[in-house]
């Protein structure tokens, strides 16, 4: 029970870094940062699943016969777009849990116009544009990610003493920390500080003391959060909302080279598909 409680109260900063497999240069410098700020790292994509997976266990509880313990404890590399699109197909089929296809994960084709409202530089007009095999293999390793993310953040039923200690503690060491901020929503001022997970792009820049600062944003960040960027640029025309010292609310976004997820961030975005 003691070691139960210290457990419990050690929340070790993990983050998960998106990083392809040839590109072990990006991983190592990455590692020497995060080393510096006492942080653990493991590797973001998991194994995807398949669009009537994501159906099925849609607010779904894991037990722990359905854990992947490699992939818990290191994960997948990103998927590689220097390839031709059969290439890609074929790195899906290999890490895809069940049947399935491209286009349930990511649309064919995008409207660069819908961004018009919040960027004057957006091209004007309807027209749609092909997404790129670099774009789309980028997408597939958030998206694996997500699912990562959501299977760490479940939480484990049906397990017995012994097991349940040790999914504890390997769960305890998959997590960034707990969203502690008020809820948002009235509904939810009950509600506990939500685990949350760091998800870092290889080339990410960590800010000095990171580790300080993000303990610093999850005292304010609230517990019934689904999505946190911390690495992003904007359109200037598009504003953000002050909230707290520490947060603000976007109007418009680009890139994802670091966020934070919460376990229904993770479920909104992967109910989302295809993006």
């Amino acid at each position: 029970r003691v070691t139960s409680l210290f457990v419990d109260a050690c929340e070790i900063p993990t983050v998960r870094v998106i990083n392809l497999k040839r590109r072990p240069d990006r991983l190592l410098d990455f590692m020497a940062d995060a080393a510096k700020e006492q942080l653990l790292v493991i590797k973001g994509p998991a194994k995807l699943r398949s669009k009537s997976q994501v159906k099925k266990n849609a607010n779904a509880i894991v037990s722990p016969s359905s854990i992947d313990v490699n992939e818990a404890c290191s994960g997948y590399d990103a998927f590689d777009g220097q390839c031709g699109a059969d290439e890609l197909d074929d790195q899906l089929l290999e890490r895809l849990a069940g049947d399935g296809a491209l286009s349930d994960f990511i649309r064919a084709k995008w409207r660069p116009g819908d961004l018009r409202a919040f960027d004057r530089e957006a091209r004007n007009g309807n027209e749609l544009v092909a997404t790129s095999i670099t774009e789309r293999a980028c997408a597939l390793s958030h998206i694996a990610s997500w699912m990562g993310v959501e299977q760490s953040l479940s939480p484990v039923v049906n397990a017995g003493e012994v097991d349940g200690y040790e999914q504890k503690v390997i769960r305890m060491f998959k997590i960034s920390g707990f969203a502690r901020g008020p809820a948002l929503l009235h509904k939810n001022t009950d509600m506990e500080p939500a685990p949350v997970c760091v998800v870092l792009e290889d080339d990410a820049v960590l800010a000095d003391r990171f580790a300080e600062r993000l303990s610093s944003l999850l005292e304010e960040l609230p517990r019934d959060f689904h999505f946190c960027s911390l690495g992003y640029s904007r359109p200037k025309t598009a504003p953000i909302v002050d909230f707290s010292s520490q947060l603000g609310i976007p109007s418009c976004l680009w890139y994802l080279t670091g966020y934070v997820l919460s376990l229904e961030g993770a479920r909104h975005l992967i109910q989302s598909l295809p993006v």
